[in-house]
């Protein structure tokens, strides 16, 4: 995983404004802070 995240073009896999990867290389999608802000 890590070698084919690294020699890709980022944008060719996932919008990395969008995603955010964990260690293990799992994408998670982030989310806005307003939508945050207004579920609590």
């Amino acid at each position: 995983k890590y070698i084919y995240l690294t020699f890709t073009d980022a944008n060719e896999v996932v919008p990395l404004d969008e995603w955010v990867f964990t260690t293990e290389a799992h994408p998670i999608l982030r989310r806005a802070r307003l939508a945050v802000e207004k579920f609590w």
